[in-house]
């Protein structure tokens, strides 16, 4: 289980993997750390693991992850430096780091999910199904403990296209 940050992944193992009512067949190895350039952690494009990985609507991701690390920016320069953070983890980068997503490393990833090398769920919808059946366990999704804040951001129209447009 590949955990990118802010994306349910502490709900997710809440609910299902340390959840007794599921028997897991298989050993889940949660990752927390990936890496492309020296193995230090894992290389997702040279494993035989079954890979899956939790994504979240890009807007209230970036939201998240504003509110949580406590950011001193105001919230456009935050969305302006900091862009497709979600895919970037994947390729081995934090998600606060400020390179470009290059068509490549986008299309390496596409590639994983392609070859279903990497299994993806989106969180707070029936997205999930797909890891749950990779588990293979049947969950319902109304009965989902979630790890939530109860801080609040207001954006405007301008700064959700702000951040569509940047993931």
């Amino acid at each position: 289980f590949i955990h990118i940050p802010k994306t349910g992944g502490i709900s997710f193992r809440l609910n299902i993997i340390h959840n007794p009512r599921y028997y897991l067949k298989n050993k889940i190895v949660i990752y927390h750390f990936i890496t492309t350039e020296n193995n230090k952690y894992l290389d997702i494009f040279n494993t035989n693991y079954k890979l899956f990985t939790i994504i979240r609507d890009p807007v209230k991701f970036v939201i998240s992850c504003y509110i949580y690390f406590q950011c001193s920016k105001p919230l456009k320069t935050f969305v302006d430096t900091y862009r497709n953070m979600q895919l970037k983890f994947l390729l081995g980068y934090s998600i606060f780091s400020v390179g470009n997503v290059t068509k490549k490393g986008f299309d390496k990833i596409i590639e994983l999910v392609n070859n279903n090398r990497l299994t993806v769920g989106i969180y707070e919808g029936n997205k999930m199904n797909n890891i749950y059946r990779l588990l293979n366990i049947n969950h319902s999704p109304d009965k989902y403990i979630l790890n939530k804040s109860n801080q609040y951001v207001e954006i405007t129209d301008e700064i959700k296209t702000q951040i569509i447009n940047a993931n």
